[in-house]
């Protein structure tokens, strides 16, 4: 466009340009969404969630330093252009940078100044690297650099826009106004401080970036007056342009609310900050020849008009502004611990994020602070809908689980008070597309959720029912029972194997024991002995049995389905999880040998491995001597209990497996005593995620500091079961924190 003739007069300076520019933009893409934290890139995951931070950045450098050093070997004079440019690319964005860390301290005051700082920053951020391109394409010559630095301000005016007003970006991104939200001062939002006077709003969301503070900034933004002044900028911008603007864009829609009623049409450029440019793996890889030609052309392919516009695109039963939310917490937590792990490749793991994405994104409810968010989530301590865990085995190789609880945007009301439906549909759903035989499911939804009736008839009073749970267990008559509106239904888990995902299923038989009198044990083991293609009457005779000689025929917590395809149903288990109100060893090794009717071998083996590490589980250094000790519980939840134990059955096998769960976070101060002690666990075990920090590394990677001051942990429990084949396998549960709103007590723990 610019140089028409130049692939066919010099073929070598064409091939140097086109890579030079590949490195530049390459490389800045990869730094831009480190520092915006994006999760997605194209609605892929981003090149940092995939290879984390420290990765990403060294190979951004990495590119970009080799086509500099071959720049300078294949032509001086572009190389100097090349530096110069660089230098101010990183001049603005290091404005930029501190504008997002001071806010509106260190911005102009005057409304000309605010605009003259944003236009300034704008040339030196975007338009230096479309002046480069024009620096290379002339050998050095200024005659193309008015033209571009034009071109450079309406590419970050549309890059701006579009953050703010295009459904398609947010889409691609994850991200509805990612630029607000990182406290950037982009263009709306400078236009908003002249239009709006909007001071307070805005400059109170640029200063805590808390969801609410800046969902009402991006109330602000989206205004009739501040939209229509950033796309009339925009439209005015494109003028004397129109030829660039065509050749280098693809089509964006966004709607203005008063200019003539019709949607703005445009093409969206590739700037340096460009949010739908697809990131080459090759590149992150570094499979790629730095010093090899290239064929493509300096003009980018046309692509198709796209047909949304600024209305809210609604995502299975919540707002897409929902599943932004939970993409930018959710996707950087399971990438991070699938990174950790070690175990999945690239592929793996983009394959395991776009599942999470697609399927258990839009079916975690309202984010919190949306006006429609009833309740909170059951599946953890802090509230948050999504429960990671790592499960580790043998030599201590770790894989990734994690446990959801489906909601939808009527949960929580009188409509669905207990949110059986989007349970319901979710089941459903995930049950089809994993290809697996639905019997289970239907039978234990048919057994454990309750009718309409049922609801009506529980939800007045739950309070009551679940003070006089609390009053038998722990033997007290003075017990406070923390606010519930609700009881849960279902939980649903899934498996990371590779690039697939195994499906689990969890029922809560606590509604069944509220409504109908009958104890949660004997409940379930009426309904298990008539489940279709079990065929365990033995073992569910044996552990009613053991249940009634302890008096703990009301102590089953939860039931959970393995859901697996028709003819792998004979491997399948079936869970029943028991509470105690005890942690002594005297209690575990009771439990764990069913009261002396399991005394095989590799029982007595799990036991004498669990004894090694199990004073540093419950945070005992030095030990205990005494095997009848009970630790006392912290007083973290009032409705927490001392212990769990799962019962894993099998189709006709006689004899359970037994998991001992323990709620590590009842015996520790803190997060950072609890990562010590798993390390010293790991140890013992003689596993490498024992060496000192390891472990604290991945969590903090993950989640955050170890160390803070929120109300409720990051973790939330650990698992131990020993078998013959694979020896220990043990199980760390997360709970991340939740932004807005307090924590919900759980009645129930889960796996």
């Amino acid at each position: 466009l610019l140089s028409p003739l130049l692939q066919d007069e010099d073929p070598d300076r064409y091939a140097l340009i086109l890579d030079i520019m590949d490195a530049v933009h390459f490389s800045a893409i990869l730094i831009d969404d480190i520092a915006n934290q994006s999760a997605l890139r194209r609605n892929q995951p981003a090149a940092h969630v995939v290879f984390g931070e420290t990765e990403t950045a060294t190979r951004a450098y990495l590119v970009l330093l080799r086509v500099v050093n071959r720049t300078m070997r294949e032509n001086p004079v572009l190389a100097g252009e090349l530096l110069n440019s660089l230098e101010e690319i990183h001049q603005g964005q290091d404005e930029s940078l501190v504008w997002r860390r001071d806010g509106l301290e260190t911005f102009p005051v005057a409304d000309d100044e605010r605009l003259a700082a944003y236009v300034r920053m704008s040339r030196l951020k975007t338009g230096s690297l479309f002046v480069l391109l024009g620096r290379l394409l002339a050998n050095g010559g200024t005659e193309f650099d008015d033209l571009l630095v034009r071109f450079g301000l309406y590419a970050q005016l549309q890059h701006d826009c579009k953050n703010i007003y295009s459904p398609e970006y947010a889409l691609n991104k994850g991200s509805v106004a990612e630029d607000l939200r990182n406290g950037e001062l982009s263009y709306p939002v400078v236009v908003a401080l002249i239009e709006n006077k909007a001071e307070g709003i805005v400059g109170e969301a640029l200063r805590t970036r808390s969801d609410g503070d800046t969902e009402q900034a991006l109330r602000v933004l989206e205004s009739p007056a501040v939209k229509d002044a950033c796309l009339h900028a925009l439209e005015a911008a494109s003028v004397g342009l129109e030829d660039l603007v065509e050749a280098w864009g693809r089509r964006e829609k966004m709607r203005s609310d008063t200019l003539d009623g019709d949607d703005l049409t445009r093409p969206s450029t590739i700037t340096q900050h460009e949010q739908d440019d697809h990131v080459d793996r090759a590149a992150i890889d570094a499979k790629s020849d730095a010093s090899g030609s290239s064929n493509k052309s300096l003009t980018p392919p046309e692509t198709a008009p796209t047909t949304d516009t600024l209305s809210e695109t609604a995502v299975g039963d919540i707002s897409s502004v929902d599943v932004d939310y939970w993409t930018r917490r959710c996707v950087p937590i399971i990438g991070s611990l699938l990174k950790s792990c070690r175990v999945y490749s690239e592929a793996e793991r983009e394959t395991q994020l776009r599942f999470l994405q697609e399927h258990v994104l839009p079916n975690l409810g309202p984010r919190p602070s949306s006006p429609g968010s009833q309740i909170q989530s059951m599946a953890t301590f802090s509230g948050f809908p999504l429960q990671p865990s790592i499960n580790l085995s043998g030599s201590g190789q770790a894989k990734v689980r994690y446990t959801f609880e489906p909601l939808d945007s009527l949960s929580g009301t009188e409509v669905d008070p207990f949110a059986l439906a989007p349970a319901q549909r979710v089941l459903e759903k995930l049950s089809t597309l994993l290809g697996v035989w639905p019997g289970w499911i239907d039978a234990l939804i048919a057994a454990y959720h309750p009718t309409r009736e049922e609801v009506e008839q529980l939800h007045p009073n739950l309070h009551e029912y679940l003070r006089g749970v609390l009053v038998r267990t722990t033997g007290r008559q003075d017990v406070q029972v923390p606010p519930m509106p609700r009881m849960w239904v279902c939980f649903v888990a899934l498996d990371l194997e590779g690039a697939s995902q195994a499906l689990k299923v969890y029922f809560d038989p606590k509604i069944k024991e509220a409504v109908t009198g009958i104890p949660s044990c004997k409940y379930t083991c009426q309904i298990l002995r008539t489940v279709d293609r079990f065929g365990n009457a033995k073992a569910v005779d044996m552990l009613e049995q053991f249940l009634a000689e302890e008096h703990s025929i009301g102590a089953v917590e939860l039931i959970a389905i393995d859901c697996v395809p028709e003819e792998m149903q004979p491997s399948a288990r079936i869970k029943v999880y028991v509470h105690t109100m005890s942690n002594s060893f005297q209690t575990v090794r009771k439990y764990m040998t069913m009261g002396g009717r399991c005394m095989d071998p590799a029982t007595l083996e799990g036991l004498e491995n669990l004894h090694d590490v199990w004073y540093s589980l419950l945070g005992e250094s030095q030990g205990i001597v005494n095997e009848e000790y009970s630790k006392p519980l912290t007083g973290f939840s009032s409705m927490q209990h001392h212990l769990y134990f799962s019962y894993e059955m099998t189709p006709g096998n006689a004899d359970p497996g037994v998991k001992v769960y323990i709620p590590v976070q009842s015996y520790a101060p803190d997060d950072k005593t609890i990562a010590q002690n798993y390390e010293a666990n790991f140890r013992q075990l003689n596993w490498p995620w024992g060496e000192p920090g390891v472990y604290e590394a991945v969590i903090e990677s993950a989640l955050g500091p170890v160390k803070h001051s929120r109300a409720t942990f990051l973790h939330g429990g650990s698992s131990f079961i020993f078998s013959k084949g694979r020896g220990v396998y043990q199980s760390i549960y997360l709970d991340p924190p939740l932004e807005e709103g307090g924590n919900i007590a759980v009645f129930e723990h889960h796996d």
